[in-house]
């Protein structure tokens, strides 16, 4: 339980689950993506990036937004993202963003250059055949799109192309090596009853249910939702640079204890100590050194999948000295995708 308090600060979500396996090999290698947009560079900025219509900045855990590519990719009838997907559209054809803006944003707004990372996954790769707009070649972002990973933009206005401009807010550091999703079909998100899920890689994660003798006809129910896969793939694309752990004892009359209190981190060797003869209702703030614990200075959220309690008794004429634990939390400087990174 306490793990999940640490994931959840890093996820825009409730829910996690042990990370999917049905990756394939990716396609010709794309570095960057384009998205044509009337939404001005200050605004984009100030929001921190690109968000999808299902999911709130302010308050990212209110919205279950939908993660199904399949959905996403249908849209709207005026031709937008439903108003819960949990993707941003990008797409690897400068030249498709620039006919979309001209044809259907009125010919005025932006285009904006994105290098890729890995929450920026190849739609048409991850739904096969049935991708219905081969020509758009869409990226889907999970999750978004942050500022500092946009390279620059051009405006156009009334169909006249402007110069240039470079973003100086992008982080090279953290993007310039970065490579997208490629194909994830686990993310197509098929609804109940397609043939998608009588066909490779998509029957693998799924279970059918026979209707008559011999198999004649089988109806196939996904075996998880749209929203287990996109949040294990969040954790999956998910680095973080920064850890701080909260611990608070209850305020009840023997919530305290004189045995030294620790946590270890999954199969972690390294324990990280709390207390030390604590009073009850009092606090521990730690910042955990990531090079010693998980001996690397970036860390894959998955890496947080257990969190152990450890008492070390000093020396008591009957047992150890109970306690009793009020909350515990964790969090990153940066609470959201990819990584989180020092400012």
């Amino acid at each position: 339980m306490l793990s999940r308090h640490l994931r959840l600060l890093c996820l825009v979500y409730l829910f996690w689950w042990p990370i999917p396996t049905y990756s394939q090999p990716p396609g010709p290698e794309i570095t960057v993506v384009y998205r044509a947009d009337t939404l001005r560079p200050q605004q984009a900025r100030l929001q921190g990036g690109f968000w999808p219509r299902g999911m709130n900045r302010t308050r990212p855990t209110a919205l279950r937004a939908d993660f199904s590519l399949f959905n996403h990719v249908q849209g709207t009838s005026s031709h937008t993202s439903r108003d819960n997907s949990g993707f941003v559209s990008t797409t690897a054809s400068g030249d498709f963003a620039e006919q979309h803006l001209l044809d259907d944003l009125d010919a005025t707004g932006y285009i904006y250059r994105i290098h890729v990372a890995e929450n920026i996954v190849d739609a048409a790769a991850s739904l096969g055949p049935y991708y219905p707009y081969p020509d758009e070649e869409e990226f889907a972002a999970i999750a978004g799109v942050r500022w500092i990973q946009v390279l620059g933009w051009t405006e156009y206005r009334n169909g006249d192309e402007m110069d240039y401009v470079e973003n100086p807010d992008y982080r090279s550091e953290l993007f310039d090596s970065r490579r997208t999703g490629g194909a994830q079909p686990q993310l197509a998100g098929f609804p109940v009853g397609h043939p998608a899920w009588h066909e490779d890689p998509w029957r693998f994660m799924a279970d059918c249910l026979s209707f008559k003798k011999r198999q004649l006809f089988s109806e196939c129910v996904p075996r998880d939702s749209a929203l287990e896969h996109g949040s294990d793939y969040l954790a999956s694309a998910t680095r973080f640079d920064s850890l701080k752990l909260r611990v608070q004892l209850a305020n009840d009359f023997y919530a305290g204890t004189e045995d030294a209190i620790g946590v270890r981190f999954g199969s972690e060797k390294s324990d990280i100590s709390l207390f030390n003869d604590a009073s009850r209702g009092q606090t521990a703030s730690v910042d955990v050194n990531l090079t010693v614990v998980f001996g690397q200075a970036k860390v894959p959220l998955q890496s947080l999948s257990g969190l152990l309690l450890i008492q070390t008794p000093v020396p008591h004429p009957v047992a150890a000295d109970d306690f009793k634990i009020q909350g515990a939390f964790g969090g990153c400087r940066e609470a959201r995708y990819l990584t989180c990174a020092a400012s």
